[in-house]
């Protein structure tokens, strides 16, 4: 499947799930601690720091839709065996995924996706 769109909001179900799916290899690093990730140390270091991850997943751009097709397919990823991995899911992986789709789509570096998602600003800009 190509992706032939720009924006976020004009990505398919079938394309959100798509890309998802390219991003599990460095999903999986980032859940078994092999690559770095500031979510996933804020996550290990627990207390106020962990709690405090739940605020952080911006969706900007992203309908309810898409949100939906990426928590399910996250969780067929990394709860299909145990259900504990959902918290971890939902703080650490759901907002990596958001931003690692948000890079390809819109073609921004990690630091431009995670402002213009913190914003909720349009694609386009």
């Amino acid at each position: 499947m190509t992706l032939d769109v720009s924006a976020i909001e004009d990505l398919s179900e079938n394309q959100t799930e798509q890309l998802v799916w390219e991003c599990a290899s460095e999903l999986r690093e980032i859940f078994e601690g092999k690559k770095y990730c500031r979510r996933h140390e804020d996550y290990k270091r627990g207390g106020k720091v962990k709690g405090d991850l739940a605020f952080q997943v911006q969706f900007g751009q992203f309908s309810e839709e898409q949100r939906d097709k990426i928590i399910g397919v996250l969780t067929d990823m990394f709860c299909y065996k145990h259900s504990k991995y959902f918290d971890y899911v939902s703080k650490v992986l759901l907002p990596e995924t958001l931003v690692m789709i948000y890079m390809k789509v819109v073609g921004k570096t990690r630091e431009e996706a995670e402002l213009l998602l913190l914003e909720g600003t349009t694609s386009a800009n």
